[in-house]
């Protein structure tokens, strides 16, 4: 425990980085709870129901749809929910990596690209769709987004771990 000790400490910073300008914008998000909840919701079971389905149009078995199903959540959550609907977490810990790492690339720029304009909107997509590494890329660009990207990141990983269970089912259902 104390090797890693230099790394528990950048952590605590990190995470202090991330609530302080969530905290700068707390009224305003506060005021908007009931958009950011809806969009995160369906940024959440959007998420799970594609890569999901993608799969299995790639013919994956059960486990590798559990697998790929948790790919917008961040790490440590996506690996959990894996492991409990019997997919493999180490596999979904390179699928989260692999959407973070695209997000924080491609997410900002291509919805500016396609007319996305307010900040509070880039926030809470790439967020949803790419977790802590989207999210650090929102606030390198601006601050109003990063906050809103962090408040989607931390409920898309409550939402996503309680409707995951529900979502795998579901699937299996019509299948």
């Amino acid at each position: 425990m104390k090797g890693n000790a230099p790394i528990n400490q950048l952590l605590s910073l990190s995470i202090v980085a991330l609530a302080l300008p969530l905290y700068e914008q707390l009224r305003q998000i506060a005021k908007q709870w009931r958009i950011i909840l809806s969009v995160v919701v369906l940024a959440s079971i959007f998420s799970m129901f594609t890569g999901a389905i993608l799969a299995l149009i790639l013919g994956a078995t059960p486990d590798m749809v559990a697998t790929v199903l948790p790919k917008s959540i961040t790490t440590p959550i996506a690996m959990e929910v894996s492991a409990h609907l019997g997919g493999i977490p180490a596999v979904t810990a390179v699928g989260v990596v692999l959407a973070g790492l695209q997000g924080s690339i491609f997410g900002y720029l291509i919805l500016q690209k396609i007319g996305l304009r307010h900040q509070e909107a880039i926030g809470l997509s790439v967020g949803s769709i790419s977790h802590a590494l989207g999210t650090v890329s929102c606030m390198e660009i601006n601050l109003k987004a990063g906050s809103y990207s962090s408040i989607s990141l931390v409920l898309c990983g409550i939402i996503s771990s309680i409707l995951a269970p529900l979502v795998f089912k579901m699937i299996y259902l019509f299948v």
